[in-house]
């Protein structure tokens, strides 16, 4: 499993407009004493004008999100900036009232500060419902700057010689702090990571010895829109099938560009390209495969099971539902505790996409078997799960199991929920139990 080191990133730089950009690239780059010879003239006046605007609306900005500091600290500075009308007295007070309101009150770690724990409030709010977290969440001071700076990081194949054999070659990865170089030397790492995670993941014994498969090839994809506990889903079935993990995911933390979440983007296409050389190297040793993936587009779906199938496989596909709402808020409190965040307009595109896809395929009966796992939080039981369907078993004889007596096939109705504590024994046909998930 790869972990790589996160850098000292600032993800709560702000955004800014054009009226942001023309106050202040005037501010910092138009001396002091031209600052005061402008205020004479009809340009200069203006651009006080400007100011004035620009700082009344951070401030009324601040007060609307319960920023009190920032809000007064922004309305002084609005102050001042309207003072600067004033023709060689309002230019002389107004930048030193400016930077020590700057320096004291609006500093980027106290911006910073301040953002996460308002965004944290929000979350966190238990009278607010997930639609109403949602509406906040998606315009927040924290989340626009957060996808500003994931966006100015380049991707990775844009680097020079990318795809090239001497890249390959040459590309160094970082895994738990080792360096690894070469994409062949990376996915070795990685495939090995695959087989180990999910008894990482459910804080099991990792075996010293793999037992090779020597029975039918059994693969299942596991899809869901994003924070819907795919990974949560997947480790137990994986345990349960001997099988190994090919995740992007896993691959993305291996890259330096990665930088902790921030840059998740920026390795998109890279990680994609080395799952592929671990999923080749899982498939050439024969091994059972769980692939966590969102499955929005039913064809390229439909070409992977097809693919697999092709090769002696037995493909089943697991659909992980969630409300899009409440994936909001799994997604921004994972953003909160492992600063990777994914941008909102993909997550809206995303939505509802999965479960077409799932629908899609089994009308074509595409899949050699289907499996849906109900991850929605509720009111009684938090972040439990429920199996609603279940067409061949995918789930006997795991952790996720079914309630006695109940048949496979079809759909599966009640409120029970499963333990994740891997290898328990019967449980009483009435006791509830949660799985939590990331």
């Amino acid at each position: 499993m790869a972990r790589s080191v996160s850098d000292n990133v600032n993800i709560f730089e702000p955004g800014k407009d054009i009226l942001d950009r023309a106050v202040e690239g005037y501010e910092e780059n138009v001396p002091l004493l031209g600052q005061i010879a402008a205020g004479f003239t009809p340009p200069g006046i203006a651009m006080d004008v400007a100011a004035a605007g620009k700082y009344g609306r951070d401030a009324a900005r601040q007060f609307g999100q319960g920023n009190m500091r920032g809000g007064f600290a922004n309305a002084g500075i609005a102050g001042l900036s309207a003072l600067g009308t004033i023709p060689l007295v309002g230019d002389l007070i107004k930048p030193g009232g400016k930077s020590f309101i700057k320096r004291t009150f609006l500093n980027e770690s106290t911006l910073a500060k301040q953002d996460i724990n308002d965004l944290k409030k929000i979350i966190d709010n238990p009278k607010l419902k997930d639609a109403q977290k949602s509406q906040q969440i998606q315009n927040h001071p924290a989340i626009l700057r957060a996808e500003k700076q994931m966006n100015e990081v380049p991707p990775t194949k844009t680097l020079p010689g990318y795809g090239t054999p001497e890249f390959m070659n040459n590309r160094q990865f970082d895994f738990d702090g080792t360096t690894v170089v070469g994409y062949k030397n990376a996915a070795k790492e990685l495939y090995m990571g695959g087989k180990k995670l999910p008894y990482i993941e459910e804080g099991l014994d990792i075996p010293k010895v793999f037992t090779p498969n020597t029975g039918e090839k059994v693969a299942i994809f596991a899809i869901g829109p994003p924070a819907a506990g795919k990974s949560a889903i997947a480790n137990p079935v994986a345990i349960k099938y001997n099988a190994t993990i090919v995740d992007p995911d896993e691959a993305k933390k291996a890259l330096q560009e990665f930088r902790g979440g921030i840059g998740a983007n920026s390795v998109h296409h890279e990680s994609k390209l080395l799952s592929e050389m671990v999923k080749k190297l899982a498939i050439k040793n024969g091994d059972n495969l769980v692939i966590p993936t969102v499955g929005a587009d039913s064809a390229k779906l439909k070409y992977k099971i097809q693919a697999l199938q092709n090769v002696g496989y037995k493909v089943s596909l697991i659909l992980t539902e969630l409300d899009a709402d409440t994936a909001l808020i799994r997604m921004n409190k994972r953003f909160l505790s492992k600063g990777r965040l994914i941008n909102q307009d993909a997550a809206k595109a995303y939505k509802g996409k999965p479960e077409m896809s799932y629908k899609q395929l089994k009308k074509e009966n595409i899949a050699d078997g289907y499996g849906k796992i109900d991850t929605n939080t509720r009111i009684d039981k938090p972040r439990s799960t429920i199996i609603t369907e279940d067409t061949t078993g995918i789930f006997d004889n795991t952790s996720l199991r079914l309630p006695e007596g109940r048949r496979r096939g079809g759909e599966i109705r009640g409120r029970e929920s499963y333990n994740r504590e891997y290898g328990r024994g019967n449980l009483p046909n009435d006791e509830i139990i949660t799985v939590m998930l990331d």
